[in-house]
């Protein structure tokens, strides 16, 4: 009985594993391949500042693990997620400008923490 229990259970927890999406760890969902994460939690974002190459096209998982709605927004990117609940995660592709420029939450931008910038490398 005790084997056929701990079959069933180990069957169980597979199954689940498979069928879960990727995580980075900390339970949420894995950036797109080859692009970038910026967390809102609270009124700040993480990290505050993307290193990304001059040029190229890349794609920024913007993932709220904050309390209150976020957005991930630049006009000078030309992307704006419009409002993310918490537990909820978005993607936005751009190509990186040659020189740094900033992206906000628009709900929240004159908070000093809810300001970053991507910087072309």
């Amino acid at each position: 009985m005790r084997l056929t229990l701990l079959a069933v259970a180990a069957a169980v927890a597979l199954t689940l594993g498979a069928c879960s999406a990727s995580t980075d760890g900390s339970g949420g969902t894995a950036p797109a391949p080859g692009g970038r994460e910026v967390v809102a939690v609270d009124n700040e974002f993480r990290p505050t500042e993307l290193r990304l190459p001059a040029g190229q096209e890349v794609t920024v998982t913007f993932r709220n693990e904050g309390r209150t709605i976020h957005t991930f927004t630049s006009e000078e990117l030309g992307v704006d997620t419009g409002n993310v609940e918490p537990g909820s995660s978005v993607e936005v592709t751009f190509t990186v400008p040659d020189q740094e420029v900033r992206f906000v939450c628009a709900i929240h931008e004159t908070s000093d923490d809810m300001v970053g910038a991507v910087v072309p490398q």
